[in-house]
């Protein structure tokens, strides 16, 4: 059933589900009580067309008792999701920070079901193509793929265009450690070790004000696919990132 899995952060990931409402409700219930008691975490799933209603997905799951930590989106009646849409502030969307949200306040659009229910041309030219992604898809429009995971030639490479700049070391540091412990994990189940790392970050090519591409390159004593390793390398990218500076995307080469 599962098609592909993308580890967002440290305590959330993507996963590619198919098959009936029924079957992926089952799937979500299966999900929760494994990790449960694998990890003896509770946590609570959402599940949608599309990785921003999965998001509210996972909202209204927690909000929601009925529902009792599953959420699929398009298994909710109709009633019972437009209202959530309509309480809940536009801020809440995934994607929207505070300071779109206060521009979008003062466009008069304060709720999800307000900016959902916008023009999407409209919200192109008065942001960017990102947030007219984010309101597509809260229509139903998968516009956000996963993250960008491709092998070369004796080359592994992660890399992700966020869906809202990064603009702190903290925030960095779980990006690329996060990408670092995949890229271990795909070495090892290929049997490959990494003798270089290289972690990177890049702004917009539309952000000529904060234009910057921060490197760092590692070469390891001796060949490693040990994410305690890796992990540590790829960090060196750090002191490179300047606070303040949006990064649009990061990326680590293994």
């Amino acid at each position: 059933m599962s098609m592909w899995t993308e580890v967002y952060s440290i305590d959330e990931a993507f996963l590619g589900l198919r098959g009936t409402l029924d079957e992926v409700h089952a799937a979500g219930e299966q999900i929760k009580l494994e990790i449960l008691r694998l990890v003896g975490l509770p946590v609570c799933v959402g599940i949608a067309k599309t990785k921003t209603l999965a998001k509210l997905a996972n909202q209204a799951a927690k909000k929601i008792p009925q529902l009792a930590g599953v959420c699929v989106w398009d298994r909710v009646p109709a009633a019972t999701t437009e209202q959530l849409l309509e309480d809940l502030p536009v801020g809440e969307v995934w994607g929207i920070g505070h300071r779109v949200a206060k521009r979008l306040n003062g466009m008069g659009i304060v709720s999800i079901k307000d900016f959902r229910d916008t023009d999407e041309l409209r919200i192109r030219d008065k942001f960017s193509i990102v947030q007219m992604r984010t309101l597509l898809e809260l229509r139903g429009t998968s516009c956000i793929p996963a993250a960008e995971e491709r092998e070369m030639k004796d080359q592994l490479i992660f890399s992700r265009s966020f869906s809202e700049p990064i603009t702190d070391r903290e925030q960095m540091e779980q990006v690329v450690a996060m990408y670092a412990q995949r890229a271990a994990s795909r070495l090892h189940r290929n049997n490959a070790e990494a003798k270089v790392i290289t972690a990177w970050a890049m702004t917009s090519n539309f952000n000529a004000e904060q234009s910057h591409q921060p490197s760092a390159t590692v070469a390891m004593p001796v060949h490693s696919a040990d994410p305690v390793v890796l992990t540590k390398a790829a960090k060196s990218l750090l002191p490179k990132i300047t606070p303040g500076v949006r990064y649009a995307k990061a990326g680590i080469t293994a």
